[in-house]
């Protein structure tokens, strides 16, 4: 467990240290997204509470506790871990959209795939961070997902188990719901950033 806890807090320490980066490579979106991810930490944490003490017949301290635990190291480890996932796939499936047929939406659509992981240094995409960032946040859900479930079930292994209840399938449900706030946290966020910057599309011309 020690040796889980430096790797977080070294994670930590490497997110924090490259969203205050001002070098000419491109910045993780996911250092600038993780101060506001630890602020929705504690609605998660209740709402993961609140199932697990009703799926593992749990007292309300120690559903609480088991909750906390998990999602620290799901949201300071996991989101790391996810982006690295996401940026990685994000690669092949930029190139392949473009790769056979050359088209303005699919063009668009391969910008998309890349800048949902990374903060280009390039005059191109100065002003846009308004909407990159929710933006990001939404795509970057769907590989957190997986990861915080494989993480957060070896929290709850022994409780689970103890109850012939599979730990994993149970997270899977139970993570449904912390990030079904979270997509409607960064949802509302993106349509309130692109009606401040009088966008109506993410495909439109003055967009990108």
């Amino acid at each position: 467990m020690n040796k889980l806890f430096l790797i977080t807090a070294g994670c930590l320490v490497v997110l924090l240290t490259a969203s205050c980066s001002y070098a000419n490579a491109g910045i993780p979106i996911v250092a600038v997204q993780l101060p506001f991810m630890l602020s929705l930490l504690m609605p998660v944490i209740l709402i993961e509470t609140i199932l697990l003490r009703e799926s593992l017949s749990l007292h309300w301290f120690t559903a609480t506790l088991i909750s906390f635990k998990a999602n620290l190291i799901s949201t300071v480890l996991g989101c790391p871990i996810a982006w690295f996932l996401q940026f990685f796939a994000s690669i092949p499936i930029s190139a392949s959209l473009t790769a056979f047929y050359e088209n303005e939406i699919l063009d668009r659509l391969s910008d998309l795939v890349i800048l949902a992981s990374v903060i280009l240094p390039f005059p191109a995409y100065e002003g846009k961070i308004f909407w990159l960032i929710p933006f990001g946040g939404i795509v970057g859900l769907l590989p957190a997902y997986f990861v915080s479930v494989w993480l957060e079930s070896a929290f709850i292994r022994k409780q689970a188990h103890e109850r012939n209840i599979n730990p994993k399938r149970l997270m899977y449900r139970v993570n449904l719901f912390s990030y079904a706030l979270l997509v409607g946290v960064w949802g509302l966020q993106l349509c309130f950033n692109l009606l401040q910057g009088d966008e109506v599309s993410l495909f439109s011309a003055d967009l990108f």
